[in-house]
């Protein structure tokens, strides 16, 4: 790990809470190792938060992309399901990829 100045974290840590922020603001020095961490996003959990969100013409506009693509490489048939018979279960999860820029 790379020495970082004390008071200040590493800037790939920028998009992230840690439970080190309290310790960071009240002391000089920099822990060398996160015990908990994790992305703030205010990404929906569920299709109903997706379609009820600002953003939703863009959630279904992914959803429909990604329905389109199932169909297209036949890893998604619609079909009835046969009697006696549990389908599996699935969901969606909404989160936006970013590239190797950091976009």
């Amino acid at each position: 790990m790379r020495d970082t100045p004390p008071g200040r974290r590493p800037a790939y840590l920028n998009d992230y809470v840690t439970d080190l922020d309290e310790v960071i603001a009240e002391s000089d020095q920099v822990l060398s190792s996160v015990d908990y961490c994790y992305k703030v996003s205010a990404f929906p959990q569920t299709y109903q938060e997706a379609i009820e969100s600002p953003e939703s013409e863009n959630w279904k506009a992914a959803m429909r992309d990604e329905m389109d693509s199932l169909i297209e490489n036949e890893k998604f048939i619609l079909t009835t399901l046969p009697e006696s018979r549990n389908s599996v279960g699935d969901r969606w999860v909404y989160t936006i990829k970013e590239g190797s820029d950091g976009a």
